[in-house]
């Protein structure tokens, strides 16, 4: 995520308050965190906060993340732990919260968080690569790395055939 943040103001990263005060102009403060995707696994989320001057042109967002959860886990909102337990497959669950973007606008946040059932995944998962795919979009859509279909496939590089048979998992 690149982000921008006012000279002096602050930023609310998972939790963590950036404060922005001594910070120079045009500096990138990095942040990383490691969440789990609903295949379990591990999605890293970078962020490139830039420090820039407080006088901005202003224009006001808004953002809209669909996101799943499997019934009866946790998922954390803005420093909220949002309980499934209670909730039905196929339930959306709806937050909203209202931040200032840079210019010191409303910038508008929406969380529709859709419950899903837990199911098993089969050990092995093949599909079948579609034209213009590649192998970071297979990755990315199956919760995987570029480097696990490499060493799961045997394939040496990144070329791929549209029609090929591949192991996801």
């Amino acid at each position: 995520i690149n982000a921008e943040v006012k000279q002096g103001e602050t930023f609310l990263w998972t939790c963590e308050r950036i404060e922005t005060a001594n910070e120079a102009v045009g500096n990138v403060l990095k942040r990383e965190v490691t969440l789990k995707n609903i295949a379990g696994c591990d999605s890293v989320v970078k962020l490139n906060l830039t420090v820039v001057a407080a006088t901005v042109p202003c224009t006001d967002d808004e953002v809209i993340i669909n996101a799943q959860v499997k019934q009866g886990e946790s998922y954390l909102w803005q420093c909220e732990t949002i309980e499934t337990a209670t909730a039905n497959v196929g339930d959306i669950l709806t937050r909203e919260v209202t931040l200032k973007n840079i210019a010191g606008c409303d910038s508008v946040v929406k969380l529709n968080l859709t419950v899903v059932a837990e199911q098993e995944q089969p050990e092995d998962v093949n599909v079948t690569i579609k034209k213009g795919e590649t192998l970071s979009g297979i990755a990315r859509k199956h919760g995987t790395s570029v480097k696990k279909l490499q060493q799961l496939n045997g394939i040496k590089g990144s070329n791929i055939r549209a029609g090929k048979q591949i192991r996801v998992k």
